[in-house]
């Protein structure tokens, strides 16, 4: 199939549906987690939902989008995007949050919060059977993102490479 074809099939296409569906099919109680997350914020200033923070975050990073800024950017923030994460979070929204306002949103999530998110993503997919295929010796297998760097002119631990 020639980049031409692929193109014409992507254009019929609406991504954020799709995965939309996906995510309902699949993991039935994510959006609902997402909106009993802490709110820190101050509600007198809150515009958009936990849950509206979190499906703006998501989605990008389904589609690609691995940067905050990519949210703002005529790829992700087009119209048709903002009709359908309106439709998903049940909130008329006219704008897409701002990476910013996600951002200081996520900075202060309770951490167990997410993990009890993380948990039950990783739970299903295991009772699903999503990762059988990937099992080595009848064990699953850890990636491990190792890119972080952190640059000190003294020993952290005495366990630390020099």
């Amino acid at each position: 199939m020639n980049r031409k074809t692929r193109r014409e099939l992507k254009k019929d296409k609406n991504l954020i549906k799709e995965l939309y569906s996906i995510i309902v099919k699949y993991l039935p109680k994510l959006l609902t987690m997402f909106n009993n997350l802490t709110d820190t914020r101050h509600q007198s200033y809150v515009t958009y939902s936990m849950k509206t923070i979190c499906v703006t975050r998501l989605f990008p990073l389904l589609c690609g989008l691995t940067t905050m800024t990519d949210i703002s950017t005529d790829t992700f923030n087009t119209d048709t995007c903002i009709k359908n994460i309106s439709k998903i979070c049940n909130q008329n929204l006219t704008e897409l949050p701002y990476w910013e306002t996600i951002q200081d949103v996520f900075m202060n999530i309770k951490t167990n919060e997410l993990r009890d998110i993380q948990k039950y993503i990783v739970k299903t997919l295991i009772r699903s059977k999503m990762f059988d295929r990937y099992k080595y010796d009848g064990y699953f297998q850890i990636v491990v993102d190792g890119t972080g760097l952190s640059n000190h002119n003294y020993n952290l631990n005495n366990n630390c490479i020099k």
